[in-house]
């Protein structure tokens, strides 16, 4: 009977791991953790056996994976109890081992270490064992468990050997814990005549992910990928996707390390979908944590805080202070790097439109997220991964480091020297050096600013001799992301010590090379918002110039009286050479996006000062903008006058705040060339103005317009030169003294601070005035209805100017006969879709035949090898004919500059869409103003007609929106 009694138990246990392993094998890991529990739970009170190995192998595993690590102890804590009171020893070792593997998960390192010293009875004190392998097979000898035999003892130095390793890697000595753990593969891993328990080879693939980790973590990249190589046969079972979750981690953390940005976030989002498949929590926290580091790193901030939102009150119920420390620390980085785009792509006016709807509007707490900065102190809470804990401090340091604070940055990387003393990780020791000479730098700059120039030189020439050791060192170590960031201060470090010039270019080639090789993993859109922070080697070589003339201000203001007049005309010199050079900047920039990348510009010589201060017309200004990664530069020039200002703005923060304009506009969904004219305005659309403002009034304070725009009374007409996301804002909208913009200046955009203009035009001959319009649709664009009627109304109002012109209307309308025409055309209208393709100018352009395949497009590319000084004046009545888009490498694509640059004196176009009947009557408006005034002053008038609700035939529409007139902006010259 009691042998009967026995059999029935073992099957009973038998069927339950089977029904427990089933479910872990079909993804169902909570309810298989259940089930071990229960099964555990019920073997309190009988004869431990050794299937209960298996029970406590899963058990633990398990707990690890749910963050059920207590109860999972407590039970473990019961066994170890019962093994030694039946003198069990070796089963209650084992169970303590499966306690080890919780603590070291959850960062208990003492803990650890006071459980191996539970059982220096059986294996002596593991502080004196010779780590050697000679040591080790000493060691493994003194070992002793009554009533084992070499099964047992296996399974034992198994797991001993995988504990001690991952405690060794956790203390940050690797070398002693690759020769732990690739003993314990040995003991795990058959022989030629070895039969090796089942219990023993399943620990194979975690003994070879222990050492993955070692290899990486100690610097050694190759030699971790080549372990998860191996590995990865395995990830294809069903019932491994718990390895699948290490494996994927191990594999994204080696991607970062090595720059490979794409893979990272590829790994990491399918930690983040495996977890929440399997339904495990406290894997999604951690894979949510991970992913947002990355996020961070692509700039994508905006994304990793709706990530680290999301699980904000599972680490808060959690009571893990590690998680809670990481979550604290990365919501610090994500608000202090500003936020990203939230559409996430290239940057343009289209983009902003068809991102949806906002879904909320800016709150308060938003605003006032970074206060309290002096109050906020990290919490330095032990992390179970060496490297993470490492990695924390790190990213503790940036955040010195972003809010100039270099006396915390020094306290800070003082005791991560410290900590980080004992290590023998190479790739550890690699980043603290280089720490030290990006410190030393900062450090000098601040002390050349407080005067004390000998110093501060000596410590930026220390950061250059650091800075170009360690770059060769991290170079081979393929550590491409800290190589950028050493090599790109370095290049700092040559211009404060005025290298050659050919040093200099070479490291920034060398650099710009590193940069490019990091984004080839990244998609197009991805790219953009990477970029947005990253320094180009001209912005490099420009800010350094804008520092130059911020010391020559200073020398200037403190100056005697007698030496002013020679320090200030040497001020206005460097600044009107910088000036020519940021335009000649931005004509090779487009110049190269247009005709290809490989493309060289015609060197322009520097106009004079004299030209410069003397040619502006007597009731003009000239505003000028430089978007810097983190900074605004400002020129402002009218007849005897030129200044500059640096506005305290970040690339990512403008960016944003333009999109917060764009968005009240994206509910409207406005229709140009769907309708003929607007549906009544629900309450939704005339909430869209006040919302509008406040953020322009926003965006005005932050560039600090109240003050760029104190300009003499005389001043009535303003020409904008704007840079990156500013090409698609309109100013048009900035309120000054309680005022729009327009009610006081007459505006026009150019895209450089200073070009000679042509002569007055002559009346336009009928025979040069041109008419096209394309109204036919197709699969891909939509029929425009309304071009027939806007063609129409055009062409009588031209004609009751005695001017015939030249109509083209779809069938009509080809790329080769207008290629034939437009150069000797003076005037033309064309009215038809346009289509922008991100990096690709030659299938960029306005659609002439929407109805082959590919469409008739004439293309940016094709317009900018046109000479089109013969054209005085072009109307883009296209879809978004106004729009830019943003490119990596603050590459800007438009058809107004790529007209402008082939020598079209002057295009009107709009930067959004608007309804036909809008655009036919304020485009006969303004063909009606200019016949007796210069042309941004006729856009002026009927912005102003909008405004008041005087332009003829919109009698049905709220005028006054800025959303109906603000968009029609004039390019190229106002008169």
């Amino acid at each position: 009977m009691s042998t009967e009694s026995a059999y029935q138990r073992q099957a009973a246990l038998e069927v339950a791991i089977a029904a427990a392993e089933r479910k872990r094998s079909q993804g169902d890991l909570l309810g298989a953790y259940a089930d071990y529990q229960a099964i555990a739970a019920e073997r309190l009170g009988g004869d431990y056996t050794a299937a209960d190995l298996t029970i406590l192998q899963s058990l633990a595993d398990l707990a690890v994976l749910c963050g059920d690590f207590q109860p999972a102890d407590d039970v473990l804590v019961s066994l170890v109890a019962l093994c030694r009171q039946a003198k069990n020893l070796h089963r209650a070792d084992f169970a303590t081992l499966k306690r080890i593997h919780l603590a070291l998960d959850r960062g208990q390192l003492r803990q650890a270490t006071v459980l191996f010293e539970e059982m220096a009875a059986r294996i002596g004190s593991i502080e004196a064992i010779d780590i050697t392998p000679q040591g080790l097979l000493t060691w493994e000898r003194k070992c002793r468990w009554p009533n084992t035999d070499m099964a047992d003892r296996t399974v034992l130095f198994t797991l001993l050997y995988l504990e001690m390793g991952r405690l060794l890697s956790a203390l940050g000595q690797y070398r002693d814990a690759l020769e732990m753990l690739n003993r314990g593969l040995t003991h795990a891993t058959p022989g030629d005549s070895q039969t090796i328990p089942v219990l023993a080879r399943s620990q194979v693939p975690w003994l070879q992910l222990a050492i993955a980790q070692a290899c990486l973590e100690s610097g050694l990249l190759p030699e971790a990928e080549a372990v998860l190589t191996v590995l990865q046969p395995l990830l294809g079972a069903q019932q491994e996707r718990i390895l699948q979750i290490q494996w994927h981690t191990l594999a994204g953390k080696l991607a970062l390390l090595r720059g490979v940005f794409g893979d990272a976030l590829d790994h990491f989002q399918k930690i983040l979908t495996l977890c929440h498949q399997l339904k495990i929590q406290r894997g999604v926290v951690i894979a949510s944590l991970n992913l947002a580091q990355v996020l961070i790193v692509l700039n994508q901030n905006q994304l990793a805080q709706e990530h680290l939102i999301s699980i904000a009150d599972d680490i808060e119920h959690s009571q893990d202070t590690h998680l809670k420390a990481r979550l604290a620390l990365l919501q610090r980085l994500a608000q202090a790097r500003s936020q990203s785009l939230v559409a996430g792509s290239t940057f343009s006016v289209s983009d902003l439109l068809q991102a949806g709807p906002p879904d909320s509007e800016p709150t308060q707490a938003d605003a006032s997220s970074l206060q309290d900065e002096e109050s906020f102190t990290f919490d330095r809470s032990q992390s179970p991964n060496y490297l993470t804990f490492f990695e924390d401090r790190v990213l503790e340091f940036q955040w010195y480091l972003s809010q100039s604070d270099l006396g915390g940055a020094t306290t800070l990387l003082a005791h991560i020297q410290a900590v980080f003393v004992s290590t023998d990780s190479q790739l550890i020791l690699a980043k603290i050096k280089a720490l030290q000479g990006m410190l030393s730098y900062y450090r000098g700059l601040q002390q050349i600013h407080a005067g004390d120039q000998r110093e501060g030189e000596q410590q930026i020439r220390w950061a250059a001799v650091t800075l170009e050791e360690m770059r060769s060192h991290l170079a081979r170590m393929g550590l491409k992301p800290e190589q950028w960031q050493a090599q790109r201060i370095l290049g700092w470090c040559l211009m404060q010590l005025h290298h050659p010039t050919e040093d200099q270019e070479k490291m920034a080639a060398a650099t710009t090379q590193l940069l490019e090789q990091m984004t080839q993993s990244l998609s197009p859109e991805q790219q953009v918002i990477f970029l947005l922070n990253k320094w180009t080697a001209d912005e490099e070589y420009i800010a350094t110039q804008i520092v130059h003339l911020q010391q020559l201000v200073q020398q200037l203001q403190t100056a005697p009286l007698h030496q002013r007049p020679r320090l200030g005309w040497q001020l206005l010199q460097r600044l009107n050479g910088l000036i020519s050079h940021i335009d000649s900047y931005r004509g090779i920039l487009v110049k190269r996006t247009l005709q290809g990348s490989n493309s060289e510009a015609s060197p322009v010589p520097t106009p004079s000062l004299w030209r410069r201060l003397l040619e502006q017309p007597w009731r003009r200004a000239t505003l000028s903008f430089l978007v810097l990664p983190d900074q605004v530069f400002v020129v402002r020039n009218w007849r005897f006058w030129i200044d500059f200002s640096v506005v305290p703005l970040t690339r990512l923060e403008l960016r944003n705040l333009i999109q917060q304009w764009y968005k009240p506009l994206q509910p409207q969904s406005t229709r140009r060339g769907l309708s003929l004219e607007p549906e009544p305005e629900d309450e939704e659309a005339l909430q869209t103005l006040p919302t509008s403002e406040t953020i322009a009034q926003t965006l005005t304070e932050k560039l600090n317009l109240p003050a760029l725009l104190r300009l003499p009374n005389y001043i009535r007409r303003l020409t904008i030169v704007p840079d990156d996301v500013l090409h698609i804002f309109p100013f048009a909208v900035v309120r000054h003294q309680n005022r729009y913009l327009i009610e006081t200046y007459a505006l026009s955009i150019a895209y450089e601070s200073l070009k000679t203009e042509n002569p007055p035009s002559p009346p336009l001959p009928k025979q040069q005035t041109l008419l096209v319009g394309v109204s036919q649709g197709s699969k891909h664009f939509a029929a425009l209805p309304g071009v027939s009627s806007e063609i129409k109304s055009i062409y009588t109002c031209l004609t009751r100017q005695k001017i015939i012109p030249q109509v083209l209307m779809d069938a009509d309308v080809s790329k080769e006969s207008l290629l034939a025409t437009l150069e000797s055309t003076s005037f033309l209208h064309i009215a038809c879709h346009g289509v922008f393709h991100h990096n690709q100018a030659d299938q960029s352009g306005l659609v002439l035949d929407p109805q082959v395949i590919p469409p008739g497009v004439l293309s940016l590319r094709e317009i900018s090898q046109l000479n089109l000084t013969r054209l005085r004046h072009i109307t883009l009545s296209a879809c978004s004919s106004a729009d830019h888009l943003v490119l990596p490498g603050r590459w800007v694509i438009s058809l107004p500059e790529a007209l402008w640059r082939s020598g079209t004196h002057s295009i009107l176009g709009n930067l959004w869409e608007v309804y036909d009947q809008l655009a036919v009557a304020f485009m006969k408006q303004f063909y009606d103003y200019l016949q007796t005034l210069p042309r941004d002053e006729a856009l002026r008038q009927t912005q102003l007609d909008c405004l008041h609700q005087r332009l003829p035939g919109t009698e049905r529409m709220n005028t006054c929106d800025p959303k109906y007139w603000a968009g029609f902006t004039l390019y190229g010259q106002p008169q």
